[in-house]
C-alpha cells in the first residue's frame, strides 16, 4: 500500500470496480482456453454492461480529477504514499472514501 500512489489508493476503493474486473479477467482466461460455456459468455458481457455503467474506464481520470480538488498537485499524485506527509495520507484516504460512493460518510 505504501508504494502506491494516491491516485491508486482512490482508484483501488471501488471494491465493486475491482471485482468486475477480477471476474471479467477469470471468465477472460477461460474464453482464451476455450472452456467459456454459454453461461460464462453471458456473464461477462453482463459484467462489462455493468463496468460501464459505473464508469469503470474513466476511474483514473476521475481520481486524479477528485484528487486535484482536495489540494493534491501533479507531483504529489504521482508520489508514492511513503513519500507523502501525515496529511496527505489523511487527504488521500478521505479522497477513497468520497470515490467510494458511499450511502453515508461520517466524519
Amino acid at each position: 500500500q505504501r508504494n502506491k500512489t494516491p491516485v491508486m489508493c482512490v482508484v483501488d476503493a471501488d471494491v465493486e470496480r475491482t471485482l468486475l474486473k477480477e471476474e471479467i479477467a477469470e471468465l477472460e482466461v477461460k474464453a482464451s482456453e476455450g472452456t467459456l460455456d454459454a453461461a460464462g459468455s453471458v456473464r461477462q458481457g453482463e459484467l462489462i454492461a455493468r463496468l460501464d455503467e459505473i464508469g469503470g474506464d474513466s476511474a483514473d481520470r476521475r481520481a486524479e480529477a477528485l484528487l486535484a480538488n482536495l489540494g493534491f498537485s501533479e507531483e504529489l499524485r504521482s508520489r508514492p504514499l511513503s513519500q507523502l506527509s501525515g496529511g496527505w495520507r489523511v487527504r488521500t484516504m478521505l479522497a477513497a472514501a468520497i470515490f467510494a460512493k458511499p450511502d453515508l460518510l461520517l466524519l
